[in-house]
């Protein structure tokens, strides 16, 4: 039986994962690369550092989402998106063009040498190919030098969005934040996503914003850039009255064709469809298993067999299939919603991922549907 890279996804694959044995790499090469993924589908002997979950969030091409990780890291003392951007891009240099370890950068971290290595790593490369990543790092060494910068990038964001949406320019932060709090539910959400627009980023996958504002329909990243960029424009056109009653009544995806941005992805138009008040259960699936710390609610336990594993284990193991899934070139989310509700989960996904033996997987993937008729 022939097997699949977990990294490169090549076949056939021959080097089997000594520590789990679940994984099959094509190469030395893919494993080293693949390990700051796979470390958390095998049987680390040790907590897991957050040097990892950096490095997985790198090799990515994402910002990191673990609390202690953005604190130990930096993330924490820089708020506009441009800037988190910049400083992943430092790491990614530092974890995938330097060659330096997770492991490394972690013991810089701890010995309170990790600005001076950054430095000396970065100045061994010749000037002209060190990118733009390392003059920002320059200026901004606050980020993990435990210095203070010269004014307060949240507050700035924060005063910036509330004039975008027709506040004045005088208004303290308090006092902002003291009358967005008044406001219903819809417009502080929509108050919120102003400000991340205005701040260069976007709502991750640790808030309810990921889902109701479509940002869970990107397959990845990237993706989810673009969703934000026509939100820019969006809100260049229309005014915030206008946008928030179009997000109140469901109508998001209306206003991005009244404005003439349509919405081209039948993924973020779905996830749309409904929001504020509802979505498919399959965006509330991915909101959970691409995240490592986060409780699944009623309908995922249900409609995506967790609520019928036997142990923890299996509940383990079927969320790490849903990660694959949703982490796969083309994974069709929409098409596992329906074959969640049709009953057809392992005939669906174990098709698309090979999952063997049967007998077990069906279990795993048992559900009430299809419903009977009344």
């Amino acid at each position: 039986m022939s097997h699949e890279c977990a990294h490169c996804e090549l076949v056939p694959a021959t080097k089997r994962c000594t520590g789990c044995g679940n994984a099959w790499y094509c190469s030395t090469q893919c494993q080293r690369k693949s390990w700051p993924i796979h470390i958390f589908k095998c049987n680390p002997r040790k907590p897991i550092n957050t040097a990892y979950y950096l490095a997985r969030a790198a090799l990515q091409d994402r910002l990191p989402e673990d609390p202690q990780t953005c604190e130990d890291y930096g993330f924490t003392k820089v708020f506009t998106g441009g800037d988190k951007a910049k400083l992943l891009g430092l790491y990614i240099g530092l974890l995938h063009y330097c060659h330096i370890e997770a492991q490394t950068l972690h013991k810089w971290r701890t010995s309170g040498t990790i600005v001076e290595e950054i430095k000396k790593t970065y100045t061994k490369i010749p000037v002209h190919k060190r990118g733009g990543y390392y003059p920002w790092f320059l200026e901004h060494q606050y980020v993990l030098d435990g210095s203070q910068p010269a004014e307060d990038p949240a507050a700035v964001a924060i005063k910036r969005a509330w004039v975008m949406t027709g506040g004045s320019s005088t208004a303290s932060v308090a006092t902002i934040t003291a009358q967005i709090a008044e406001l219903p539910e819809e417009v502080q959400a929509c108050h919120h996503l102003y400000m991340m627009l205005s701040a260069q980023y976007h709502p991750s996958p640790n808030t309810a914003l990921w889902i109701t504002f479509g940002f869970c329909a990107g397959a990845d990243e990237w993706e989810e850039r673009g969703v934000s960029a026509q939100y820019q424009q969006l809100i260049a056109r229309c005014s915030f009255e206008e946008f928030c009653a179009a997000y109140a009544a469901s109508g998001l995806s209306a206003l991005f064709r009244a404005h003439g941005f349509p919405i081209e992805s039948a993924f973020v138009e779905d996830a749309l469809s409904m929001s504020p008040r509802g979505n498919k259960s399959v965006w509330d699936l991915k909101q959970f298993v691409v995240q490592d710390e986060y409780r699944a609610v009623n309908s995922v336990l249900v409609d995506y067999g967790f609520a019928f594993c036997r142990t923890d284990v299996e509940r383990k193991e079927l969320k790490d299939i849903y990660r694959r899934f949703f982490e796969r070139r083309g994974a069709d989310p929409l098409a596992l919603h329906r074959a969640a509700i049709s009953g057809k989960l392992y005939e669906y996904v174990g098709g698309i991922l090979s999952l063997k033996p049967r007998k077990k997987y069906e279990g795993m993937f048992k559900n009430p549907y299809p419903l009977a008729s009344i």
